[in-house]
């Protein structure tokens, strides 16, 4: 009896810290749907860089981490989770090699685990030490500033990117506030159970660029064999495409900026590929295309996350 009263404590134990309830400062667009991608982002001031800081993120859906323009963690998103998932990960990340002595700005690309809505949509907590040595701590509320992206899921579980409105400078310190709206603080009618997710977790990661073997071309399109299977994502440069001419490839909508050079990719989606057909609508040309580059992912255990600091 004592054996098993001792195993019950310890898998209840084992189960507190993967899944709890926890008290969350949610945050989410004013107008959330399951198909919108979001750009979320908070400037902090500063007297003086900190001397250590971690961001926290809690999510049912996905994200990508930005620390000062730059791009937080190794792998391609966060969190790894099942497609149609819609449980709530949380995560956290040293973001102390990123800090600036005036300004810190944390912002997140963010993306629903479709075909969920979800309103609370990212829950964020920035703390640490300052340069008197003093702890701080901050959290998502209201003083955010959210902004739809320039991409999206579709219906059929693809994504669309609308080049058009690419804008670096949603993550910058310097922006254009008038494009912004604030940022909805939510709060759940019960907790939610929270999945903590530590530095042993594996997420996908770019381990390999590889080109076509060899492509047929049609009346219409373009198709690309790669030789072999892979997971991951394909990126096109295109030269002097027209603004608003389309291209389509595994299941990617890509609406050009009418540049004389852009990159297409996805911005989340990523699948298994081995032969992939472009086509377009009546302006595309197969010589638009001047690169094809596969990158393959892998799971791995990304360093750069912990569970506690």
């Amino acid at each position: 009896m004592r054996r098993v009263c001792l195993m019950l404590i310890s898998l209840w134990w084992v189960a507190a810290l993967c899944a709890q309830e926890y008290a969350m400062h949610w945050i989410g667009a004013p107008a959330p749907d399951s198909l919108s991608h979001v750009w979320f982002r908070q400037t902090y001031l500063e007297q003086g860089q900190p001397r250590q800081a971690y961001v926290t993120v809690a999510s049912a859906g996905y994200y990508k981490l930005y620390v000062n323009e730059c791009n937080v963690g190794t792998a391609v998103c966060y969190p790894p989770r099942r497609a149609g998932s819609a449980e709530v990960v949380s995560m956290t990340f040293d973001v102390t090699p990123y800090l600036r002595s005036d300004t810190d700005v944390v912002a997140l690309c963010y993306a629903p685990s479709y075909p969920h809505v979800d309103s609370c949509q990212v829950s964020v907590q920035f703390y640490g030490v300052d340069s008197a040595g003093r702890t701080f701590s901050r959290v998502s509320d209201a003083d955010w500033l959210c902004r739809r992206a320039n991409s999206r899921w579709t219906l059929s579980g693809g994504e669309r990117v609308d080049g058009r409105y690419h804008d670096s400078s949603w993550k910058a310190a310097w922006f254009n506030l008038a494009l912004w709206l604030p940022a909805v603080a939510r709060r759940d009618r019960k907790p939610r159970l929270v999945t903590y997710l530590s530095s042993g977790a594996l997420t996908l990661h770019h381990v390999h660029t590889d080109g076509y073997r060899f492509f047929d071309r049609d009346s219409v399109g373009v198709t690309y064999d790669f030789g072999k299977a892979f997971h991951g994502l394909l990126r096109f440069t295109l030269r002097e495409a027209r603004r608003g001419e389309h291209l389509f490839y595994d299941g990617m909508e890509y609406i050009c900026s009418g540049e004389m050079d852009e990159q297409v990719f996805p911005v989340f989606k990523m699948g298994d590929c081995r032969r992939v057909r472009v086509t377009g609508d009546r302006w595309f040309r197969r010589d638009q295309i001047v690169d094809v580059e596969a990158l393959q992912m892998v799971p791995l255990v990304d360093g750069t996350v912990s569970l506690w600091p």
